[in-house]
């Protein structure tokens, strides 16, 4: 996590990477059950596809794997393994942009033609293939066979959206009608929310410090929530001493009852209602 972003020290604080380290970083150093697992389950669909996962749960994390097939470079892919069971999600996180569509073409494969240039539609057509270059040692080099099986592998497109991107959702599926059932959505807020629930319970470093900085840094963005009305605790507030809105009192705001507007003399015969004469 970026603790310079925090106070304010650098200059990326609208960056759609920076966001995603500093988020799935946090999840990293969390235990996975409670942190990115629980997330996950969470998640309406996607949680009923993954469950049931056992507590013993192993997680691994690659940031920005390459598809070798489609060249998509989603934000993170995650290796899920409870007991002999594998599972690989792929993560595409937006801030302030929305898919990265190219040009809509079609291509032939397995003597079919499929319409290729939907980011996600893309991605899920990598995911399908399973084959990535994934960083090892700071160097993308690692090539990397997934080992799960194709229905255990699943998109989540996680944006800053209030409501389900129900068009962008549409067209990936039309690009990709085989991603039905494998392409899942949630936002910034629902993460937000879940390390808000996951803070009221850790209460020891470094896990509570990490949650401590995660949810600052989600607050500072716009993703907290509603949490309630607090007790006003700055002290009595005398009715005549002071408006709601303003400093002091006003006696002219009182409300006096209702009284009629002033008649205005307009001669129908003397101009039209757009014009001058």
């Amino acid at each position: 996590m970026s603790i310079a972003e925090l106070h304010g020290k650098t200059p990326f604080i609208y960056s759609e990477d920076l966001l995603t380290a500093d988020v799935f970083t946090a999840f990293r150093y969390l235990p996975p059950a409670t942190g990115i697992v629980s997330f996950l389950l969470s998640i309406p669909g996607l949680g009923q596809k993954l469950s049931p996962i056992t507590e013993d749960v192993h997680v691994t994390y690659h940031f920005w794997p390459l598809g070798e097939r489609y060249r998509r470079e989603p934000d993170l892919l995650l290796a899920l393994q409870t007991g002999s069971r594998r599972i690989h999600v792929v993560i595409e996180a937006k801030y302030f942009s929305g898919a990265s569509d190219l040009e809509i073409r079609e291509i032939e494969e397995d003597g079919r033609l499929q319409k290729v240039g939907n980011q996600l539609g893309d991605q899920l057509r990598d995911l399908h293939n399973g084959q990535y270059r994934v960083f090892q040692e700071g160097q993308r080099s690692q090539q990397l066979n997934l080992a799960s099986q194709t229905n255990e592998r699943y998109l989540l497109y996680l944006t800053a959206h209030l409501l389900r991107p129900e068009a962008e959702l549409a067209r990936a599926l039309a690009a990709n009608p085989a991603a039905t059932g494998r392409l899942y959505w949630a936002n910034w807020y629902e993460v937000y929310a879940h390390f808000q629930t996951m803070r009221s319970q850790a209460t020891t470093p470094p896990h509570s410090l990490i949650l401590q900085d995660i949810c600052l840094l989600l607050d500072r963005k716009g993703f907290a929530t509603f949490n309630g009305f607090h007790t006003w605790l700055g002290g009595a507030v005398s009715p005549t001493a002071a408006s709601f809105w303003q400093d002091t009192y006003r006696d002219e705001l009182v409300f006096a009852g209702i009284t009629l507007p002033p008649s205005l003399a307009l001669k129908p015969s003397a101009s039209s209602f757009w014009q001058e004469n």
